[in-house]
């Protein structure tokens, strides 16, 4: 028998095959969408196989939220305390269905990738409940009778190698500065003096912003600055606590730590010009930098209704 059942809705078979081929690739045994054997009915046979697994793999998503299939097969694995829910989806806790929003979940919005990091947590998650030696990602064997020799001179290099790799992409990351531009700033030039005292871009997102030109202002969100962290909080919603990585004139980028789902999310905060002598000065593009293709655009409220 299978260790790991996986239960999703028919609409996230990609994630589902994604997952199930990654969590193979490490040596875990995992039972998904196979075909019901002939003189069986379909509901006997998944009722079997959710039995005899050890854990109950439940990928969460707006779509498996809807699906009394996967709704009732996560509540049977919780009674039998096998339960182990996967968030592959954009949902917030009160999102999931009554009696299960208070399961720990395991967040994969990136299991588009076999060695994400989503996959890896929950790999380590499934081995650590079945008590099995954590597996790394799958790699390339070493050819058939090749013998592998690790000197401590190789280590030591290696480890040398790693550290220089690591701070030169530190370094490569790091916003750099024109010659032209340097030279500018190191003059006494009053422009240049003003432009590099101007405000950091994250004090023009304190306010109230509506993500909807037909919501109310009084529904907006509001965007708040405590303790230098942004916090984003919304009309019957849980707040997003987001700490400042990087704030220019133009553009905030922050990382998330609160809510749990949406902990180590980046989001970049940067504003849109609109048309001249507009009274609402600039629209306000949020973006979820983790999540490729989440880009919104938000509209300040000058005026709470």
């Amino acid at each position: 028998m299978a260790d790991i059942f996986l239960s999703y809705s028919s609409k996230d078979r990609p994630a589902a095959e994604a997952i199930e081929r990654a969590l193979t690739a490490r040596g875990i045994d995992v039972f998904w969408d196979q075909e019901t054997p002939a003189g069986q009915d379909w509901d006997t046979w998944i009722r079997a196989k959710l039995a005899a697994a050890k854990i109950a793999v439940v990928l969460w998503s707006r779509h498996s939220i809807a699906s009394d299939n996967v709704r009732h097969e996560a509540l049977v694995a919780r009674k039998a305390n096998k339960l182990l829910p996967v968030v592959i989806d954009q949902l917030a806790p009160e999102d999931l269905p009554m009696g299960l929003y208070m399961v720990q979940s395991v967040v994969v919005h990136d299991w588009r990738a076999a060695d994400s990091k989503g996959i890896a947590k929950l790999a380590a998650e499934i081995e650590a409940r079945l008590g099995k030696t954590p597996g790394a990602a799958p790699s390339s064997p070493p050819a058939a009778g090749a013998r592998v020799r690790i000197s401590p001179i190789g280590i030591a290099i290696g480890l040398l190698l790693v550290g220089a790799g690591s701070a030169w992409m530190w370094w490569a990351s790091q916003p750099k500065t024109p010659p032209a531009e340097a030279a500018i700033t190191s003059t006494s030039d009053p422009a240049a003096t003003a432009a590099s005292a101007a405000p950091p871009f994250s004090k023009k997102l304190v306010g109230h912003w509506r993500w909807d030109l037909q919501q109310l202002c009084s529904q907006a969100v509001t965007i708040s600055m405590q303790g230098g962290q942004l916090i984003v909080s919304a009309k019957d919603s849980q707040d997003f606590v987001h700490v400042i990585d990087t704030d220019t004139t133009t553009e905030t980028r922050t990382h998330v730590i609160s809510p749990e789902i949406q902990k180590g999310h980046i989001y970049r905060f940067a504003q849109k010009p609109v048309q001249p002598n507009a009274p609402e000065g600039f629209t306000l593009v949020v973006e979820d930098v983790s999540e490729p293709g989440d880009h919104n655009e938000w509209t300040p409220c000058t005026v709470k209704q």
